[in-house]
């Protein structure tokens, strides 16, 4: 901003009223922030293809988020978000064992949060329980595996086995939301229904 002609108060409060306030909420780790084909294409993609994030990596860059200097200046409330499963038999261009190292990221996700005592929006859970496939690990093979039959409850819930429709959003949102209000109650207008993050 270019103000040469205001005295300095003047161009202090310009330059301050310029800024941005902090934000207040920010949601990090998931697919619907980041984008479900930039960052499921990272964690799911194996060792040395290209846009791998190993594991360790990962654990180390979401640390590097939460105590980053601008987060912790500004006392911004941070919520870890878990990926959505995926459905394999819906993503035929795509190598198998995809659903296995998702479902790795969000405990990866859960665990963070539960050590660093940062509130978790656990899609991954959330969309498993919808489905009714959260007890169904058969033999150690994860609903939505390949590596099993097509699980039908999952597809319902993506356009192609990746990428949410309306119902799988829905389910987000509904998760984000019971954490907002269990989590960040500061972040409810008051006397609506409505959030600010």
């Amino acid at each position: 901003m270019n103000v040469q002609s205001y005295q300095s108060p003047l161009e202090l409060a310009a330059q301050v009223a310029s800024f941005p306030p902090p934000p207040h909420l920010l949601l990090f780790g998931d697919s619907i922030t980041q984008g479900a084909s930039s960052l499921q294409s990272g964690l799911a993609r194996r060792p040395g293809e290209p846009q791998h994030c190993d594991l360790d990596t990962f654990k180390a860059n979401v640390r590097r988020v939460l105590n980053w200097e601008g987060v912790r200046l500004h006392k911004t409330k941070v919520l870890l978000v878990t990926s959505s499963p995926v459905e394999e038999y819906r993503l035929p261009h795509d190598r198998k064992g995809r659903a296995d190292r998702v479902a790795m990221y969000a405990d990866a996700i859960r665990d963070i949060g539960k050590q660093e005592n940062v509130p978790v929006v656990d899609l991954w859970t959330a969309m498993m329980r919808t489905a009714n496939q959260e007890d169904n690990v058969v033999g150690g093979i994860l609903p939505g595996s390949s590596r099993t039959v097509p699980s039908m409850e999952l597809g319902r819930l993506c356009y192609d086995g990746l990428h949410l429709n309306e119902e799988g959003y829905r389910i987000y949102m509904e998760e984000l939301l019971r954490v907002l209000e269990a989590e960040v109650p500061e972040c409810r207008i008051e006397g609506t229904d409505e959030w600010y993050p």
